[in-house]
């Protein structure tokens, strides 16, 4: 078996797409397909995935398992760290398997950190993930996961005052996460998830995603501050930007996280990758086979 469709299973979006193997390695066939699920909402206090994020996921899988059907293509499908940390995971698959058929994979963080290095770097330097419910830092000698994403970075902002008091929440609660650990230092870091993404289309000024304009583009941390301050005074550019309709309540938490991040790895910029742990996990089943 040389070709597969794969599904990502995130905190915030559940996307899809088809691959194959090639001599250098894996190559995608379609685009990413994504649906906005946020399957982490209301997970920071409940510790429970909720009802209605859990059936909009069903039905996304139902959907790719129709669209990976129509081709007789296997179906390898992941979960990160809502599913991961969920009190009601096992009910969730156990769903999930009953209406679908399809088993899902639920990575540890550690497991989640090293396949978007694997996708986005082929195994060099560093690597920034954030997703919607954790983020990753990674090099080639180790990695660090903490459970905190742009979905999760919302929810501790949310009605916590002005715009300071809530950046200044969210980011000690950064610290009280990632300090304790002995960062993964690189001399460069790629980036990786829906928030480096989208900002850095936003950077070019695409009105409409595409990964082969973003890919190898660096972000540096002064546009990034710049971006947190226009997407902070100004709700209309937030809500109306066409690349924001599904993302304009969390794509500030996640420019936090990552402006946070680069200061504290003292690099000034970071080069973005439209490849992460969809090709990572893709070829590491496709080459085990």
């Amino acid at each position: 078996m040389d070709k597969a469709a794969v599904i990502d299973i995130g905190s915030n979006t559940l996307r899809y797409a088809e691959g194959r193997l090639c001599l250098n390695g894996l190559k995608l066939t379609t685009k990413k397909l994504i649906r906005m699920t946020r399957l982490a909402s209301g997970q920071q206090e409940s510790g429970m995935l909720s009802n209605k994020p859990m059936q909009d996921s069903m039905q996304a899988l139902l959907e790719f398992k129709d669209m990976a059907k129509e081709k007789d293509l296997p179906i390898f499908c992941y979960a990160t760290s809502a599913v991961r940390e969920a009190k009601n995971r096992e009910q969730f698959l156990s769903e999930v398997f009953q209406k679908t058929g399809i088993n899902i994979d639920v990575l540890s963080g550690d497991e989640e950190a090293r396949l978007a290095y694997l996708g986005a770097t082929g195994g060099r330097g560093g690597l920034i993930d954030i997703g919607g419910g954790s983020t990753q830092i990674v090099n080639d000698k180790g990695s660090i996961s903490v459970p905190i994403g742009c979905v999760r970075g919302r929810e501790i902002m949310l009605d916590q005052g002005d715009f300071d008091h809530q950046r200044a929440l969210l980011e000690a609660e950064l610290s009280k996460k990632l300090l304790p650990f002995t960062l993964p230092i690189s001399d460069e870091y790629t980036g990786v998830g829906g928030t480096i993404t989208t900002l850095c289309a936003l950077h070019i000024g695409l009105t409409e995603y595409d990964g082969a304009l973003v890919h190898g583009t660096k972000l540096t941390l002064k546009r990034i501050e710049e971006f947190i301050r226009l997407l902070s005074e100004n709700c209309e550019y937030r809500i109306n930007h066409p690349l924001l309709k599904q993302r304009h309540d969390v794509i500030l938490p996640g420019a936090i996280i990552i402006a946070y991040e680069l200061r504290l790895l003292n690099k000034d910029h970071i080069t973005v990758s439209d490849a992460d742990g969809m090709e990572g996990y893709l070829l590491h089943k496709l080459a085990a086979l």
